[in-house]
Order: structure tokens, then sequence, then C-alpha cells
């Protein structure tokens, strides 16, 4: 799930710094036409594009203002709720776990 930028930033960004869209979307090697539709919100880039319009932009525009891709914060936060919780199992899986390793022995 992605959702559009708020208040168009990209295209509010092109027209703070005064950069054409046609130079901006030549910049980018991608037809104008494409780039209206990444300003008016009407399309979200692809990872690639997201970084290349990062770059472009100078870092005015990150990635993960797209929100096509977790911040590095929430990917952080994600991974440390799983690296501090221990997997739960349940008596049942416990059992069945034992039972196959005793098999495999007595074979």
């Amino acid at each position: 799930m992605s959702a559009k930028l708020p208040q168009n930033i990209l295209g509010v960004w092109l027209d703070r710094t005064g950069i054409s869209r046609d130079d901006f979307a030549e910049k980018l090697r991608m037809k104008r036409e494409n780039l209206d539709r990444l300003t008016r919100g009407a399309r979200n880039p692809g990872l690639d594009l997201a970084f290349h319009i990062q770059e472009a932009t100078g870092d005015a525009i990150k990635v993960e203002e797209w929100r096509q891709l977790p911040s590095l914060a929430e990917i952080e936060e994600v991974e440390g709720k799983w690296v501090n919780e221990k997997p739960k199992r349940s008596p049942k899986a416990r059992s069945r776990t034992t039972k196959s390793k005793t098999r495999t022995r007595k074979r």
C-alpha cells in the first residue's frame, strides 16, 4: 500500500527551485508525461526512480517520503521487536519435535 505525497511535494519542489519539468524529466531519463503523473500524485515511483529523485533533488525529497518503503527507523523498530521476542511454541509443537527426533534416532 502506498500513499500519494502530501500536497504534491515534487511539483512544489520543482516550482520553488524553478527547474522546468522538461529539464527534470530529462535528468531522470523519463518521459515528461510520466513526470507529470508523479507531480500530480497520480503515480508513485518505483524504488530505483525514488532513489534517482532523491539524488536529483539533493536529498530534498527522500525515498521514504513516497511511503512505498518504510523508513530505516521503522525497519529497525520492527527488527528490534523480532530480535527481542522469543517465538512462542505450543506444547503440542514441542512434543511433535521431540517425537520426530526420537523416531529418527531409533531408525
